[in-house]
């Protein structure tokens, strides 16, 4: 009697360690792994030329016009090196002229930058660009600059910013003289982009 009770004890003793180490099953659970659905399918908000053909490529080449050229100015694919396509301005023959184009400026209010290459042959020639922008207190108008001769025959850079007053923003550029000899100018290189930096802010 006692050897059977010992054994029934022995049993129970097992079984009731085989129960505390078996391990729980898992429940299940949805995943919380980052998704992987692809990025919106909008356009690029910063970081990205928005002109359109902006070293005057197409233009030249008679597959597109994405700009307004007038009078004196013509898009061309022979420019002074290192530039292969230009708009060249030509003052000996009519005396006055311009250039235009409408970007997408989407974010209103937010700080674009403008830049392009340029090289001005005589002293007499000047090229005067206007693009709309906000300023401080939130009004519109018009910002304003000159090109003038650099004190030598080379491209040269001019950059500059602006805040977008409305969704489409159109840059011009008109040409003139105090003289007709030899007044030519090339503009190469237009760059229009929201940058990055700005929207981390």
């Amino acid at each position: 009697m006692l050897l059977r009770t010992l054994a029934i004890g022995l049993f129970l003793a097992d079984l009731a360690a085989a129960s505390v180490c078996k391990p729980k099953a898992s429940s299940s659970s949805s995943s919380t792994s980052p998704s992987s659905s692809s990025a919106p399918s909008s356009s690029p908000s910063c970081g990205y030329n928005l002109v359109s053909d902006p070293n005057f490529a197409d233009q030249s080449a008679g597959t597109s016009f994405a700009w307004i050229t007038v009078g004196s100015f013509a898009a061309i694919s022979v420019c002074p090196s290192p530039a292969s396509s230009c708009v060249y301005l030509n003052l000996n023959y009519q005396h006055s002229g311009s250039f235009s184009q409408n970007v997408p400026t989407t974010a209103v209010g937010q700080t674009y930058s403008l830049s392009f290459d340029y090289e001005i042959i005589d002293a007499g020639i000047s090229i005067n660009c206007v693009i709309p922008s906000l300023n401080d207190a939130g009004n519109a108008e018009s910002l304003s600059f000159t090109l003038t001769p650099p004190e030598s025959d080379s491209w040269k850079t001019y950059s500059t910013t602006f805040r977008a007053a409305s969704d489409s923003t159109s840059l011009t550029c008109t040409g003139s003289a105090s003289d007709f000899d030899n007044d030519w100018g090339y503009i190469t290189n237009v760059v229009i982009e929201l940058p990055c930096v700005q929207l981390e802010k």
